[in-house]
């Protein structure tokens, strides 16, 4: 059997260099690519969900084991005080926001932290929004305090404004940050472009 793989797995993978081949050491094939919502039949009595949460990594996925109602989250919730990893900020949010609607879960099984109950895991979710939300706002403040600051005094300033120093010199964070500013700069192009248009539009009704 080969490998069942996500399909932007490996290669959107912005923080990690990952490899099946380096680490098995042989080639490998590839028996499906899998997506949100398909189902995998191990063997009786274990079946999972594919859940999409590209907030990691573009191609983070968890698995919903419904036998057993426990969720295996992998990377998707961080670890409470961890640096924050993510490739796209709005697609955290919706990730989180897709695991707090799943009220199946009665476990959750993290790549890094303890196995946690069903209150304690969608609390996670919840304070992993909360940390995301003020980063959000943060980000936001420093790009329109410092317009025209490059990447690496606008990063600095959002560094101290979160108190986050100690972490400053490390890249995944910084390539975090890259991304969120990037998102928010296309945020901001797609708003003036929608406003440019509705002016045009009531001006074009108006003659």
């Amino acid at each position: 059997m080969g490998l069942i793989l996500p399909s932007r797995q490996p290669s959107a993978r912005p923080h990690s260099r990952f490899s099946a081949r380096k680490r098995l050491n042989t080639p490998v094939s590839i028996d499906t690519f899998i997506k949100d919502g398909d189902t995998i039949s191990c063997e009786n009595g274990i079946t999972l969900e594919v859940l999409d949460t590209p907030d990691h990594s573009a191609g983070s996925q968890c698995f919903l084991f419904h036998e057993e109602r426990a969720l295996f989250t992998g990377d998707a919730i961080p670890v409470e005080g961890d640096i924050p990893i993510y490739v796209s900020p709005s697609q955290c949010e919706n990730s989180w926001n897709k695991l707090l609607e799943r009220n199946e879960p009665h476990i959750y099984l993290y790549a890094w932290d303890h196995a946690k109950n069903r209150e304690e895991g969608r609390q996670s979710v919840r304070n992993a929004l909360a940390r995301h939300t003020a980063l959000d706002a943060t980000v936001r403040r420093a790009a329109h305090a410092l317009p025209e600051a490059t990447f690496d005094i606008l990063y600095k300033h959002i560094c101290r404004e979160m108190e986050l120093e100690h972490w400053e010199h490390l890249a995944p964070f910084r390539q975090s940050i890259a991304a969120h500013l990037e998102e928010l700069k296309k945020e901001t192009v797609e708003k003036k472009h929608t406003s440019n248009k509705i002016g045009l539009d009531k001006h074009q009704k108006i003659g």
